[in-house]
């Protein structure tokens, strides 16, 4: 049989499932808003991400360190 070896705690000790719940929940939260970023970012127009000092390629990076914890 195999287990699932994944829910860890800092620590090292297996987590609880309501830590896994929370961890689980945080990660959806973290990609709801690594979406909305890309999405308000993709639509502004070039002149506006200049004006952030972004550009067009930029906008997934840009995302992905928003939402890194």
């Amino acid at each position: 049989m195999t287990t699932l070896d994944f829910a860890r705690n800092q620590d090292g000790r297996r987590a609880g499932l309501g830590e896994f719940f929370a961890s689980a929940r945080a990660a959806m939260q973290r990609r709801a808003l690594y979406r909305a970023t890309v999405r308000e970012l993709g639509a502004l127009g070039d002149r506006e991400l200049a004006d952030l000092g972004l550009h067009r390629s930029m906008i997934h990076q840009t995302a992905r360190d928003a939402t890194r914890v």
